[in-house]
């Protein structure tokens, strides 16, 4: 069975361990060891918070690429697919296919924006 003990909680344990089994090196040991492999999850963590950071940075920057894309297309009146919009923003197919939202939406904004791109948001 794994658990994982807070610091606050490794420190009392410890220092009851050394109140109570001075001589149980063994015990100290396996806590010290266990404390080590929190500072991993740590250090794993901040990993993760990182490699979410630069994908959402990554999403908006596709994002952005697509709505000028789109913009573009539309401003030279030209239909704009999930092919279309990825060979105007250089993006891959894949990441145009996964924002179709966003192009499907330009019909919408066709129709209540005309073709007067600046009016877009």
């Amino acid at each position: 069975m794994r658990f994982t003990i807070k610091k606050e909680e490794f420190k009392i344990i410890m220092k009851a361990l050394e109140r109570d089994m001075a001589n149980n090196q063994e015990a100290i040991d396996i806590l010290l060891k266990r404390e080590k492999e929190s500072v991993v999850r740590y250090s794993r963590s901040k990993k993760m918070i990182a490699t979410k950071t630069a994908n959402e940075s990554k999403i908006i920057t596709s994002k952005d690429k697509i709505n000028k894309a789109i913009k573009s297309l539309v401003s030279q009146e030209k239909k704009a697919t999930a092919y279309s919009v990825a060979k105007e923003a250089n993006i891959s197919y894949n990441t145009a296919k996964k924002y179709e939202s966003l192009i499907k939406d330009t019909e919408k904004y066709e129709k209540k924006y005309g073709q007067n791109v600046d009016d877009w948001k």
